[in-house]
Parts: C-alpha cells; sequence; structure tokens
C-alpha cells in the first residue's frame, strides 16, 4: 500500500474546511480527497489551540481491512488513488510542528499494521506540478521509513 503525504498550502484548517474547499472546487470533488488530516493548532487564521497541534482527524473514510475497496478510494494524487491513502498535514511546505511529524510516524505506524508493508512518498514525488508538496526534507523522509521498518 502506497501512503502518499501532502499538505495544505494554508497555515490554518481541520477536516471540515479541507472538505468545504475540495467541494467547491471548479471541478468539486464529492467530499475530502485525503483519508487523513493532521493538524496544526490553528483551527482559523485568528484562533490557535495547543490541544488541536498534532491531532488526527479523519477524512475519507476507510475501514480496518487490508484493501481500499472502490468505496474509499482517495481523490488526493491522480493515478495513485485506487492504491493510497492520502494524509494532509495543515501546513504550508515543510511548515510542520514537531507534533504532527509525530503524529505522522504514528499513524504510519498504525497503517502497516494494517496493511504490512507502505510505500512512503510526498505529492511532489507523483506530480511535477506540485514541487513543494509536502515539502518534507530527504531526512525526515528516511527517519519516517526507519520509523516503520
Amino acid at each position: 500500500m502506497k501512503v502518499i503525504i501532502h499538505c495544505s498550502d494554508s497555515t490554518f484548517g481541520n477536516a471540515a474546511l479541507i472538505d468545504y474547499w475540495h467541494r467547491n472546487r471548479p471541478k468539486p470533488f464529492r467530499m475530502i480527497g485525503y483519508h487523513l488530516v493532521i493538524l496544526n493548532g490553528w483551527i482559523d487564521s485568528k484562533h490557535y489551540h495547543n490541544r488541536f497541534n498534532g491531532h488526527v482527524e479523519t477524512g475519507r473514510p476507510f475501514d480496518d481491512n487490508k484493501q481500499i475497496d472502490t468505496s474509499e478510494w482517495g481523490a488526493h494524487t491522480k493515478g495513485q488513488n485506487s492504491r493510497s491513502i492520502g494524509i494532509c498535514l495543515i501546513g504550508e511546505s515543510a511548515q510542520f510542528s514537531r507534533r504532527q511529524l509525530s503524529a505522522l510516524a504514528c499513524e504510519l505506524a498504525e497503517l502497516k499494521k494494517q496493511f504490512g508493508k507502505i510505500e512512503i512518498s510526498q505529492h511532489s514525488d507523483h506530480d511535477p506540478n506540485k514541487p513543494f508538496c509536502a515539502g518534507l526534507t530527504e531526512e525526515q523522509m528516511t527517519e519516517l521509513r526507519n520509523f516503520i521498518s
């Protein structure tokens, strides 16, 4: 199973706001495209709450079996949605908190338990038009891969 990491390219937000954005695009999605959203604590541009820094929200639902059924496909990476889980970190490219990165590592470990082997990549690895999504360094990606190996 592939896990593709994204950033929201916004300084604030949550799954509900991304769902709103995705449903109101020029070519609207039927719902949020990501399976999981990891918050940075900024619910809107004026309100920060530390409790929500690193909090994980469900986006597009998927169940706990070892496959992604057609009803669970994401809408996050062209050509990859039928065989991947999309995780979005709230924040601009490479601007994530320690708590977000720690929550990401925990979610990757849970996904590995569920699916067995997982391959981790960033949106930029699949789409040359998104060169900075999510913006994690090679060192950070190696650390995440080592964490789940």
